[in-house]
């Protein structure tokens, strides 16, 4: 994944951008997460230091790794002041070397104004992870899925298990809207996005019934309304997923949708 603007940080040394190469990332395990800044300020930051640690321990790696990534990342905001943007931290392990850390900005989209008002595409595909619960990098899911999306015009691919349930997608977390209620994975099942943990605590927070299961595809049709959580598209309805139609301006979407926006707003201090 190629890095953007012009420095990046390695083991927390700032270092100008035509010192990164590639093989930097490349390793037998990657644990990473990718954070969104605004205005120079890293949105949810302690959440995404907290969950890098739990994934080094969970991948079986000393999660201490995580401890220096907070302040190399406003080192590295110092010197590359964004209005708004993502960054990547990797935590590479390769052989017997020891870990490197790199910390980078890496090409960021995020949906339009069309997007969050009609709704985006998704479709479904066989795949599960094999450590759900850490983020660490699965190379051949995320090209497969990143082709279908090209191929096929999609903003999102959602993963599919042995049994015929849907997890989460390829990268983001998946919520369904029936008889209103919400319905989303069990936090054992798959990896809990920051975004999504943050949308959880607004329904507990709002009274709104939550189901911890993961969807069979069979019941598809008979959901009300979905929508995908992730560091950059937020709180994103679904208006269509295979040949399926859903509601893209539920009303209970878009409410949650509001109340992420303020929550995020307010952990940067801009609310």
């Amino acid at each position: 994944m190629q890095a953007q603007l012009s420095h990046f940080a390695l083991n927390g040394q700032t270092l100008p951008i035509e010192q990164f190469d590639d093989d930097l990332t490349n390793g037998q395990t990657s644990v990473y997460e990718v954070i969104k800044i605004i205005n120079s300020r890293p949105v949810f930051l302690s959440q995404h230091m907290r969950r890098l640690g739990q994934s080094l321990a969970r991948a079986g790696f000393d999660p201490s790794w995580a401890t220096p990534v907070g302040p190399t990342i406003q080192q590295l905001l110092g010197q590359c002041p964004v209005a708004r943007h993502n960054i990547r931290v990797a935590v590479v392990f390769k052989g017997d070397a020891p870990p490197r850390t790199v910390v980078y900005f890496i090409a960021s989209s995020y949906p339009s104004a069309a997007d969050y008002r009609h709704g985006v595409a998704v479709a479904t595909t066989p795949a599960e992870r094999a450590n759900p619960t850490a983020k660490v990098e699965q190379l051949e899911l995320r090209q497969r899925t990143n082709r279908m999306m090209i191929e096929r015009g999609l903003f999102e691919v959602l993963l599919v298990n042995g049994r015929g349930q849907i997890t989460e997608g390829s990268r983001s977390n998946l919520f369904a809207v029936q008889g209103g209620r919400l319905i989303t994975a069990p936090d054992e099942a798959v990896l809990g996005g920051i975004t999504r943990n943050v949308v959880l605590s607004i329904a507990h927070r709002s009274g709104l019934p939550v189901e911890l299961r993961c969807p069979h595809i069979d019941e598809l049709p008979g959901m009300e309304a979905m929508f995908i959580t992730g560091t950059s598209p937020m709180v994103l309805p679904v208006r269509q997923c295979g040949d399926l139609q859903f509601n893209a301006q539920h009303p209970m979407v878009a409410n949650l949708a509001q109340q992420y926006a303020q929550a995020e707003a307010a952990d940067i201090g801009l609310a």
